[in-house]
This record gives C-alpha cells, sequence and structure tokens, in this order.
C-alpha cells in the first residue's frame, strides 16, 4: 500500500507552532477531499505567507460536530498553544469557521 501525500495551506502563526512541535492537530471544516486522507499518510503544511512547508506524517483522524469536543476530546493546548485558555481556542475558531454547522475535520499530525 502507497502512502498518500496531501498538501494545506496554514497561515503563519499555526505554522510556527507546528515547526515548533507545540501544534500537533489541525482542525478543518469537513471537505469531500479529506475522505482520502489515511493515517500514515504524509501531509505537507505550506505557509501561505513565506512559502516555506513541513512535513508531517498522519498519526490520528476524526470527525466532530462541534468545535468544543474537538477541543475537549484532543486538548486545546494541541489545536492552538498560542492561545491562555479554552474559551480563547474556541473564540479562534469560531472567527475562522464563523457559526459553521458543518462537521469538522481534526488531523493529528507529528513533524517528519
Amino acid at each position: 500500500m502507497s502512502v498518500g501525500v496531501h498538501k494545506l495551506k496554514i497561515d503563519e502563526k499555526p505554522f510556527a507552532a507546528i515547526e515548533s512541535g507545540s501544534k500537533t492537530v489541525d482542525l478543518r471544516q469537513d471537505e469531500a477531499k479529506f475522505a482520502h486522507y489515511q493515517i500514515g499518510d504524509h501531509l505537507i503544511f505550506k505557509d501561505g505567507r513565506n512559502n516555506r512547508q513541513i512535513e508531517t506524517r498522519i498519526v490520528d483522524l476524526r470527525y466532530f460536530d462541534t468545535i468544543e469536543a474537538a477541543l475537549n476530546d484532543w486538548g486545546y493546548e494541541n489545536f492552538v498553544p498560542y492561545v491562555n485558555s479554552f474559551e480563547d481556542a474556541v473564540k479562534q475558531y469560531r472567527h475562522r469557521f464563523g457559526n459553521t454547522q458543518s462537521r469538522l475535520f481534526a488531523i493529528k499530525v507529528k513533524k517528519i
């Protein structure tokens, strides 16, 4: 079985957190393209501003109905390590996603 390779753009601050190893989970609104992601695949994060990239390996995948459920399950500090509280983490994602009712897709990664 071959390893899939996927690419996602990410903002500079989360990129730096992945680079440092403090951000281990990326949360996205579910899209059809994520159906092809599998544990063991490689995920390349691209810094949209500086054109840098980090290669990671997907170690877990989960779907969630709410931002709060995702942050509770894997700990908000793994999603947004640069905020000081659970409430601040929820605000970060509400700002990013709006008041979406879409299912959420969490991708747990490890740098390689």
